[in-house]
């Protein structure tokens, strides 16, 4: 786990750290380029408290480790202060904006950038989380780019079998997608997703983006909801976009028929995952439940390359069975002529016995 601060401090750093109520302290080195400095924390066991201090940095604080091993994981997703009191048992808090809230014990954090052009993937127990930053034309762009650089879509990012450490690890069975823009809104206006970028988001999902209100819609298929209904677990067929910002000022404009739920409040959502179920929470800023439901893990769709392969390998199989067969025909016309004289010659043998047999008897 890496921890970052920015301050102007001089001279060497070096950064200590152990497990609250256990162990000797150990010591990371502090990489500083400029007012910018972060120290790598290695050997961390998953779902712990620790402590750590710089010094020449003049601060000393807390940290919870993220459960990574223990099959299940938490996410809250904030930009407000208003989360402070539901953090004791979330793993990784995704803050939209260029503040992270005040906490007493820090937490794993993730902030994707609206002026920036990044994507890095992360492994949080069975959920691997995905944050692309900048407006959704760069967020086009960045997965685009990955798979023609990398041949990595976000289907590799759902089956890839390793961890960050190189360590052998199981796949993930949760994709969760972070947006810094909504690709489906409707509560101030209709949004627009530029041409092309859904069909590379519709491996994962849950879709989280910023904006203001809350919304979520139905499982999205191909730009269309495939399933929608009363019931509060949904049906794996699609990706579910949320979106999940600061307040709505004003009125919300009509909904859409792809609409699940929707609320003029902000606030916060905590988003459970195990080897299972998703489970998300939509909280208003006064603690009021906005959202609540659930999705079954799905099987992972068919990666595209791997379908186009598998079309490639059936159409080879045909097309050699056809040319046996055209061989076989052929060949049987070339040897139709050798057939047929060969029976009529047959034909005049047993004529030409019959007629000796004839002759006998007389």
């Amino acid at each position: 786990m890496d921890v970052q601060w920015r301050g102007p401090h001089t001279g060497p750093l070096e950064l200590s750290y152990a497990r609250v109520g256990g162990g000797p302290p150990r010591t990371a080195p502090v990489n500083s380029s400029g007012l910018e400095h972060r120290a790598a924390l290695r050997g961390l066991e998953p779902g712990q408290v620790y402590w750590y201090n710089c010094s020449g940095a003049g601060f000393a604080r807390k940290l919870r480790t993220p459960r990574w091993s223990l099959g299940e994981s938490a996410f809250l997703v904030s930009q407000l202060d208003s989360a402070q009191g539901n953090l004791s048992n979330v793993d990784v808090l995704i803050v939209f904006g260029d503040e992270s809230p005040a906490m007493d014990v820090d937490i794993a954090q993730v902030m994707p950038r609206a002026q920036a052009e990044d994507m890095r993937a992360y492994d949080v127990g069975p959920t691997r989380m995905v944050v692309v930053s900048g407006d959704l034309k760069t967020a086009q762009h960045t997965l685009e780019r990955s798979v023609l650089a990398t041949r990595r879509s976000l289907h590799w990012y759902r089956e890839d079998s390793e961890a960050p450490d190189g360590s052998a690890s199981e796949a993930p069975k949760w994709l969760l997608i972070v947006l810094t823009e909504p690709v489906y809104c409707t509560l101030e206006r209709a949004c627009k997703a530029p041409e092309g970028l859904v069909p590379l988001l519709e491996e994962a999902d849950v879709i989280v983006s910023a904006g203001h209100g809350y919304e979520r819609t139905w499982p999205m298929l191909g730009g269309e909801y495939c399933a929608r209904g009363p019931e509060l677990a949904l049906d794996p067929c699609g990706t579910v976009y949320v979106v999940s910002g600061d307040t709505l000022p004003g009125e919300m404009a009509p909904p859409a028929e792809f609409v699940a739920q929707r609320s003029h409040a902000g606030g916060f959502g905590v988003a459970s995952t195990n080897q299972t179920h998703l489970h998300w929470r939509q909280w208003s800023p006064q603690g009021d439940k906005v959202d609540d439901f659930a999705l079954p893990v799905r099987e992972p769709r068919e990666d595209f390359l791997s379908m186009l392969q598998w079309i490639l390998v059936a159409l080879v199989v045909v097309l050699c069975n056809a040319s046996f067969v055209r061989y076989i025909y052929s060949e049987g016309l070339q040897r139709r002529p050798e057939q047929t004289d060969l029976l009529s010659a047959s034909k005049r043998t047993k004529s030409k016995d019959k007629d000796n047999d004839s002759n006998d008897s007389i």
